[in-house]
Formats: structure tokens, C-alpha cells, sequence
């Protein structure tokens, strides 16, 4: 009886022994998390901050003196590049939030792999040319297309080419290649950057992941474009996978998409080439609604600047009164209209039987306002802020396409 007692006894101080580690790793994981997110905000209002610091300098600088040309356009640059920037952080912080969400969508189609890794070339082009770093695309043309979202696939290999040329030193080089694995097209993205420590390496993927989140780091960023590239990728139905010998010897990642089963025509791989062109939007006649006099402003001059007859409204009586007057060809809308939203706008005009070819624009830029918008009775919704060369193109397809069906 005693024995028995005593392994009783022992079994209860083990299970308390295990209770106490497990509340003690629980802590240290909270710990861990707590320390993590500090870091995270730390970090994110650095990289907000950072490119505001330049628009804001150069803004003021540019309104308080009389600069020559070169020095004004030099100043636009160094404005639209960090605007730009600030622009690719929000977005990124917008797909970590519908990831977590399970919201982010693909719209899949049949994708030129060539054309989606040039593209992703071009944009970090710039940085890499100061860097002096060469980049080698090596994916030919005769590479099977692949199924997948074509602006999520590109962001892919942006986040992946930013990546290494972030982490690879003056003077290096990067390769891309592509080949056919089974049902799947290989990229590998490599660098003779900095590397990744072997300790690193199977974290890497993480959301908030750095190596060195100091503030003393040499690297800007938040640590999710990884995190995202892998979730982007998994959602296609492929995987990622990232390699290093260690500190100094360089970076490989390789993607795995699946292959697309239909061929992509001669018409789709060009439209996925072409270029845009100037559009001109002369003898259209439209109504631009948003009560942010900015933003009014820069529409009104983008689009009479190629011939249309434009009109602005601050709120919903007042463009339902311009509708009447003005007759307009082609709506845009801003959604967060104070008293009375662009929602309500369009679902009287439609009421009303008015079938104006209407876009929304909105910073409300998730997938859920997106299907409100075109449920309201909106033809497309455009997240702010806008192109205006990629806006004129949109609505000089919609100003054709209702110039024809005109009696």
C-alpha cells in the first residue's frame, strides 16, 4: 500500500512538474509575441515614416523657391519613388490582413511566366541599376504558361526580386530561370547576396520575420513580403522553398506553379505584352463625385488634359442635380461620401432607370467592397490611389463602348 501511495504521489508531482513548464513556456511564448509586436510597430511607423520624409522636404522646398527645371523634375522623382513605396507598405499590410482573414481571392487565367518576371523586373530595375547589381532573366518564352492570378503572381516574383536586391551587396547578381517539372513550371530566384543564417533559415517564411529587427538594422522592411509571397503561392496550389549555404554565401528561392492545361492563344499573350498607349477622352462628358477637393482637383486636370468635358460634385444631391443638367457619358464615384455614400448614388440612378456606365473609386480597397460595388450597380471599383494613365485607358474603353451603343 505504501508503494502504491508513493508512485501515486510521484505521479502527481511530475503532473504539476509539466503543469508549471507548460504555464512557463505559455508565458514565454506571450513573452515572445508581446516582444514580437513591439517590434512590429516599432518598425511599421519607421517604414511609414521614412518615405514621407523626402515628399514632405521636397514639397516645401519646391514651393519655397524658384528652382530651375532640372532641379524640380529631380524632386518629382524623389516624390513619386517614395509615394510609390508607401504605396507597396500599405499594400502589403492590406494582403497580411486578408490572409489572415482567409479574404484574399485569385482571378486565374492562363499566365506567360516570361511576361509576369519581366514585369517584376522592371519595377525594381531602378534600385538595382544604383546598386549596380545585374539581373539575369533567363525564363524563355517557350515556358509552359501556368494557372494563377496574373497581378498576384507578379507580386510573387516582385516581393522575391526585392528581396535579393535588398540583401545583395553593390556590384552582385541576380538570376532567374525557369524550367517544366511534371505538372509544374520551377522559378529560382538567386543572389550573390548576404545569405541567410542556417538558424534563420526554416523561419523565413514567418510573418514579422527579420534577421535584425535593432534599430540599428542595415534593411528596411517589416518582415511579411516572404510570409505573403509563401501564402500567394500555396494558394495557387504550388509551394515555396528557400535555400542558403549560410551568412555571405547567398540566396535561393524556387516556385513551383502548376501549369496551365489550356494553351494560351496568340491574341491573350499579346494582350498580356502590350504596352498602354495615350488615350484621348475628347467629347466626354463626365461627373466626378468625391468630397475630398484634393483629390477632385487632381481628376478634373488629369482627364481635360486629354479632352474631356468634366464636372465635380461634393455630395450625393448635388451630382444627382449635375446628372439632370450636365448629362453626363460616364460616372466616377467615390464611395465614402459623408451623410449619403456612393452606394446610395448609384442605386437611384439605377432606380431610376439611368444606366450611365458608373466606377466606383474608393480607399476602401478590400475584396468585400469591391463585390459591394459592383452589386450596388457599379461596372468596376478602383482602389485609391489612382493611376491616371491606367484610369484614362479605363475610361476611354467605356466612353467607346457607349459612343457605339448610342442610337
Amino acid at each position: 500500500m505504501a508503494k502504491d501511495q508513493s508512485v501515486l504521489e510521484a505521479k502527481k508531482v511530475e503532473w504539476m512538474r509539466l503543469q508549471i513548464q507548460r504555464l512557463a513556456s505559455a508565458e514565454s511564448e506571450r513573452d515572445e509575441a508581446d516582444r514580437r509586436k513591439d517590434e512590429f510597430l516599432l518598425t511599421l511607423s519607421h517604414e511609414l515614416r521614412t518615405p514621407l520624409t523626402p515628399v514632405l522636404g521636397w514639397t516645401r522646398l519646391i514651393r519655397s523657391s524658384d528652382y530651375d527645371k532640372p532641379t524640380v523634375i529631380r524632386g518629382m522623382e524623389v516624390i513619386e519613388r517614395n509615394v510609390v513605396a508607401e504605396i507597396a507598405l500599405v499594400e502589403d499590410i492590406l494582403d497580411l490582413s486578408r490572409i489572415v482573414a482567409g479574404d484574399l481571392k485569385l482571378q486565374r487565367t492562363s499566365i506567360l511566366l516570361k511576361e509576369a518576371v519581366a514585369s517584376a523586373v522592371g519595377v525594381v530595375q531602378l534600385d538595382a541599376d544604383n546598386k549596380l547589381i545585374a539581373i539575369t532573366n533567363d525564363v524563355k518564352e517557350s515556358i509552359d504558361p501556368v494557372d494563377g492570378d496574373p497581378n498576384r503572381v507578379q507580386q510573387v516574383f516582385y516581393n522575391l526580386l526585392k528581396n535579393a536586391v535588398k540583401f545583395t551587396p553593390d556590384r552582385g547578381s541576380i538570376h532567374i530561370t525557369a524550367a517544366s517539372d511534371g505538372p509544374y513550371v520551377k522559378v529560382v530566384v538567386s543572389d550573390t547576396g548576404e545569405g541567410i543564417d542556417a538558424r534563420h533559415l526554416s523561419r523565413v517564411f514567418n510573418r514579422f520575420n527579420m534577421q535584425d529587427g535593432s534599430i540599428t538594422r542595415r534593411h528596411g522592411g517589416l518582415g511579411i513580403g516572404l510570409s505573403i509571397v509563401k501564402r500567394i503561392v500555396e494558394l495557387h496550389g504550388g509551394r515555396v522553398e528557400a535555400y542558403s549555404g549560410g551568412v555571405g554565401q547567398g540566396s535561393t528561392f524556387t516556385v513551383w506553379l502548376p501549369k496551365y492545361n489550356v494553351p494560351l492563344t496568340p491574341a491573350s499573350a499579346a494582350s498580356l505584352a502590350s504596352a498602354p498607349t495615350e488615350r484621348r477622352l475628347t467629347g466626354a462628358r463626365i461627373l466626378i463625385v468625391d468630397d475630398d477637393q484634393d483629390t477632385l482637383d487632381f481628376l478634373s486636370m488629369a482627364l481635360q488634359r486629354v479632352g474631356a468635358n468634366v464636372r465635380c460634385a461634393t455630395s450625393v444631391p448635388i451630382a444627382l442635380e449635375l446628372i439632370q443638367d450636365f448629362n453626363p457619358t460616364i460616372l466616377l464615384s467615390d464611395i465614402g461620401i459623408p451623410q449619403e455614400d456612393g452606394y446610395s448614388l448609384i442605386r437611384k440612378l439605377r432606380q431610376a432607370r439611368n444606366s450611365i456606365p458608373a466606377i466606383a473609386i474608393s480607399a476602401f480597397a478590400g475584396p468585400k467592397e469591391h463585390q459591394s460595388s459592383i452589386a450596388a450597380g457599379y461596372l468596376k471599383h478602383l482602389s485609391k490611389p489612382l493611376d491616371p494613365n491606367e484610369l484614362i485607358c479605363l475610361l476611354s474603353e467605356l466612353d467607346s463602348s457607349a459612343t457605339a451603343s448610342d442610337p
